[in-house]
């Protein structure tokens, strides 16, 4: 894989913390409140996507996503495929935009 070109800004983050799998991942602004899969649309452009988080109930099986209450267009898209985990809810992450590249930490509640 070559950063820079696309590919790590299309991967996800599983997190499992407390008995609860999460993921997280780039979605176009779209898809904001999308679960069903066959709603979807399909991004279409990697630099103007934003961080969605998907969590999902071990007993129903149900899905459920939270969206950034804000985002501004480009924005910070964050690189899954970039990090480093220091505990079972705290990560390092990196993210890029066409202005520059950040580092933060993800922590999970």
């Amino acid at each position: 894989m070559i950063l820079g070109n696309g590919p790590e800004y299309l991967s996800a983050i599983p997190i499992y913390h407390n008995g609860q799998l999460t993921v997280v991942v780039n979605d176009d602004p779209k898809n904001i409140g999308v679960t069903k899969i066959d709603d979807v649309k399909k991004a279409k452009n990697y630099t103007k996507m934003i961080p969605a988080v998907f969590s999902f109930d071990e007993e129903t099986g149900e899905i459920s996503r939270t969206d950034p209450d804000e985002f501004e267009k480009k924005q910070i898209v964050v690189k899954p495929a970039t990090k480093y985990r220091t505990s079972s809810n705290t990560y390092w992450i990196y993210g890029g935009s066409r202005e520059g590249s950040s580092l933060g930490k993800l922590i999970l509640n």
